[in-house]
């Protein structure tokens, strides 16, 4: 177990849910709305006035449309018309300006396309979870793509993240070793995972995470290290693969038996390359 002894990676938030209002958003609209009901509670006991003229009063009074006094206001109604004017335009005023915002910097649209990415990994069975969107996760993405496999990717890189999704893969972010990350990308539904991500301790931790979740899971690994390979294969991988190693093999054989080269070439033709 000495070869496991490696540096827990740090951890990264899974995709949360991103609320469609933030905080600063809904406390502005809390207050404007503690203003409203104020202003109608005020003028009904002060002035006497039924629940919708209050309301009314309130709504004319606080965006200054000036639809006029139903009648007359008392010195106690006149006070609370001007803490109305102050505190009800200042509160409309801010909500207004946190609302175009919110919509202009595009806020909006990516508390919607989380939910919605949500929906889609949610609804997602028999897949691939892929680790890693570097450039061996981004040809093992395409592949699955031409070969019709649905896949997820986790990937930690914010940029990565969006290229994957702006080629309609569905993506989860957060380190892959984090097993809340696993789950939310489905991997207790999933038909196996790839670890393909450039660090080899975090594909050992990807690995153990994955196989505490699903023993009966298959997982192959990557491994950029020889001395990386009796690690995975402790953490649980089914199958390890150096892609250094592989592709010196592959070019040595192609260099030993030219004919080997045809076959090559028909077998990456077969997977859309």
């Amino acid at each position: 177990m000495g070869l496991l002894t490696l540096p827990w990676p740090a951890m990264v938030a899974p995709m949360r849910t991103e609320p469609l209002l933030p905080r600063p958003l809904l406390a502005s609209l809390a207050l404007l709305a503690l203003v409203v009901l104020l202003g109608v509670a005020g003028y009904h006991w002060v002035e006497g006035y039924r629940w919708f003229d209050a309301l009314y009063m309130t709504m004319t009074v606080i965006t200054t449309v000036g639809g006029g006094e139903l009648r007359p206001l008392s010195p106690p109604g006149r006070v609370l018309t001007v803490v109305l004017l102050v505190v009800g335009i200042g509160g409309a005023s801010y909500t207004l300006l946190s609302m175009v915002r919110y919509i202009i910097e595009g806020q909006l649209g990516r508390a919607v396309g989380t939910r919605a990415m949500r929906r889609k990994v949610g609804r997602m069975k028999d897949h691939f979870v892929l680790c890693g969107f570097g450039r061996v996760g981004s040809e093992i993405a395409r592949l699955f793509a031409a070969h019709g496999m649905p896949f997820v990717i986790i990937e930690v890189d914010q940029q990565r993240l969006e290229r994957a999704a702006r080629q309609g893969y569905a993506v989860v972010p957060g380190n892959a070793a984090d097993v809340e990350v696993l789950r939310e990308a489905g991997v207790e539904r999933a038909r196996g995972l790839v670890a393909a991500v450039g660090n080899d301790a975090d594909n050992v931790y990807v690995t153990i995470s994955a196989r505490v979740l699903r023993p009966d899971l298959y997982i192959v690994s990557r491994a950029n290290e020889p001395d990386s390979e009796q690690r995975l294969q402790l953490a649980g991988a089914d199958h390890i693969v150096s892609p250094y190693t592989a592709g010196a093999r592959l070019m040595a054989a192609m260099a030993l038996k030219p004919g080997s080269a045809n076959e090559v070439e028909q077998l990456e033709a077969e997977l859309g390359a």
